[in-house]
């Protein structure tokens, strides 16, 4: 039976870790070295190895400053990409891993959370993790030709740095996550264009011909003309609008992220705005 090691990730294993990444999820390696450029520190993954080849890895990345009105800020990190090569499971690595690294993150931090691929993997992550269904959005899906019937405003593209004040500025009195630029710069590498209304934000990506409106923010309401805007500058056939509960909006409810704060503190309205994940 092979003897495992657990332990911090090097520079060797770079390479390894790379490939495990496509094996398990298909991402291409440009892809993971764009995550890595931007994300991966000395304390941001922990792997298991067996004569010399990594076989499962978990990483703890650099989270949102989660922020109340009163002005409480909890730092967080991002539990992301658990993986185990095929011909190594049934180990329990992934378990062993995932909760040593929370275990890590809440001995640093103040909160580790995820944000779990279907509401299905949500007792899972309770049950290897610990953590509990923790903040919700407001999505909403529709076609191109519903939101071109509605009226539209005029869409200006940003950088993701102007897009990040503008949304501090908006979201100053409500619970949100403040995102490290780190977050911005990847999406905007990944292709998500940041787009400036009056009075309304948008970051939007399209994928294999539907437009994923990540944060949709109109505290007005305007919520059908801000997508109609989007959907003017981003042709796709379908739009899922994702939109916080604290402001007006249409759709279906859903929890989003699965977390667990350090022990003592208080656990964040489900309302928190945690829009984004690198899933």
């Amino acid at each position: 039976m092979a003897e495992f090691v657990l332990r911090p990730w090097r520079t060797s294993d770079l390479p390894q870790m790379r490939q495990l990444i496509t094996d398990t999820y298909g991402d291409p390696p440009e892809v993971t070295d764009a995550f890595y450029r931007h994300f991966l520190t000395p304390d941001s993954c922990l792997v298991a190895e067996a004569e010399g080849t990594i076989v499962s890895a978990c990483y703890a990345l650099p989270g949102p400053e989660i922020r109340w009105p009163m002005g409480n800020g909890y730092s967080t990190e991002y539990l992301y990409a658990m993986s185990t090569r095929e011909a190594y499971r049934g180990h329990q690595l992934g378990v062993t891993l995932s909760r040593r690294i929370i275990d890590e993150i809440l001995d640093r931090s103040d909160c580790a959370y995820g944000v779990p691929a279907s509401p299905g993997l949500f007792p899972v992550y309770q049950r290897i993790c610990g953590t509990t269904p923790f903040t919700d959005v407001m999505e909403n899906t529709q076609d191109r030709e519903t939101l071109l019937q509605y009226p539209t405003a005029e869409a200006t593209p940003i950088s993701p740095t102007r897009y990040a004040a503008l949304r501090e500025e908006m979201l100053a009195n409500q619970a949100h996550g403040i995102y490290p630029a780190a977050y911005f710069a990847l999406m905007e590498e990944f292709g998500v264009r940041f787009l400036a209304l009056p009075g309304a934000l948008a970051a939007a990506e399209t994928v294999d011909g539907v437009c994923h409106v990540w944060e949709l923010l109109a505290p007005a309401g305007n919520v059908p003309t801000v997508a109609a805007a989007v959907a003017a500058l981003c042709p796709a056939e379908l739009y899922i609008l994702r939109t916080p509960l604290f402001w007006p909006g249409e759709g279906k409810r859903r929890t989003f992220t699965s977390g667990r704060m350090r022990e003592g503190l208080p656990t964040p309205p489900a309302d928190c705005w945690l829009p984004f994940s690198l899933e």
